[in-house]
């Protein structure tokens, strides 16, 4: 089953010291996703002070794969470079689907 669409759990969290960092990533690290839910991910914005953050992001392993992951996080970093640098976000749509990658890898 594919959700048609859910909204993402997104915690905006402030913290004063390293410990209480680590503790905070660890709870969201060891919270258990609920199966019949969707989405099977947590993004997280820890502000550590008013110039540096760092962002959480916790995924099921059900809903990534390692290419997907790594592809992921390559347009994540393209965009934030694009968006420190002033730029506007050059946001490519990609028109493949699933079984077009299924039919490639048969290749």
């Amino acid at each position: 089953h594919v959700a048609a669409s859910a909204s993402l759990d997104f915690t905006l969290k402030k913290v004063n010291s390293d410990e209480e960092q680590a503790l905070f990533i660890e709870q969201q690290l060891n919270k258990a996703f609920d199966l019949t839910e969707a989405p099977l991910m947590r993004v997280s914005l820890i502000e550590r002070n008013e110039d540096e953050y760092v962002l959480v992001i916790v995924l099921h392993h059900i809903i990534v794969d390692g290419t997907s992951f790594a592809i992921f996080i390559d347009h994540l970093n393209r965009y934030y470079q694009q968006i420190i640098q002033g730029e506007n976000l050059q946001i490519k749509v990609i028109e493949a689907s699933y079984r077009d990658q299924v039919d490639f890898e048969k290749q």
